[in-house]
């Protein structure tokens, strides 16, 4: 996301809190199925490397990498880019797998002397101890959609609940957070703006889950929360 759409965010967001009749500082996620819960702090801590920690689980991100190639004919041209970022999963100290973004960015450019105007695409995609999975830019899909190793979805929450108990949806659906969908069951939901950012998991989730499996979901929620709070807004 480039530094004008992470200001155009940013404004958004205050409008709408800005506009209600009360304002919450600390919105969370509303999601209706949700009402006995336990909840799980993120902690994000900008060290050296970005770390991200969830419980027994740590990511540790190394710096984006960035490769850009235009090709111009009187200012006018095909622009490709490459964006990286990998990390490391640990779990209770010890490293379990390794995960990446990648990004891909194709498009057209146009250069003239005062600005530089851009329509590109872009494709997302995370990959988990060589599992490749698609991420959505489009907020009507599911960010994240699976069905091995199990039925599981990662779908944008755009509405939230003020401290008061008053319910709002954000303008434009931009997101609050995520719930995650295990066989159409909801298994948790990811606050993005918490103060501190948490996962709450659902308390009357009714399958077993194995711990393979478990530790397959926590990562895959850590790194939803990453993707929609730090990678795509680089």
């Amino acid at each position: 996301m480039s530094t004008t759409k992470k200001i155009i965010f940013i404004l958004l967001v205050l409008f709408t809190f800005a506009s209600c009749a009360s304002v919450s500082f600390h919105p969370m996620a509303y999601v209706e199925d949700l009402s006995e819960y336990d909840s799980y702090e993120i902690q994000s801590k900008a060290i050296s490397k970005q770390k991200i920690i969830y419980g027994d689980y740590e990511i540790l991100f190394s710096n984006t990498i960035r490769n850009e190639k235009e090709v111009l004919i009187s200012d006018i041209g095909t622009k490709n880019e490459n964006i990286l970022q990998k990390g490391k999963v640990y779990k209770l100290g010890y490293e379990l797998f390794e995960l990446s973004f990648i990004e891909n960015v194709s498009g057209f450019v146009i250069h003239d002397k005062n600005s530089t105007t851009s329509l590109t695409d872009s494709t997302v995609t995370l990959e988990i101890a060589k599992t490749l999975i698609p991420i959505s830019n489009d907020k009507k899909r599911p960010l994240i959609s699976l069905e091995s190793p199990m039925n599981l979805k990662i779908e944008n929450v755009s509405t939230y609940i003020n401290e008061k108990g008053k319910i709002y949806h954000v303008l434009f659906d931009m997101p609050m957070g995520a719930k995650v969908l295990i066989d159409d069951e909801l298994f948790a939901v990811i606050d993005y703006y918490q103060n501190p950012a948490q996962i709450r998991v659902n308390k009357s989730f009714s399958k077993e889950i194995s711990e393979g499996n478990r530790d397959f979901i926590n990562i895959l929620m850590l790194s939803a929360y990453h993707f929609c709070t730090s990678f795509s807004n680089q």
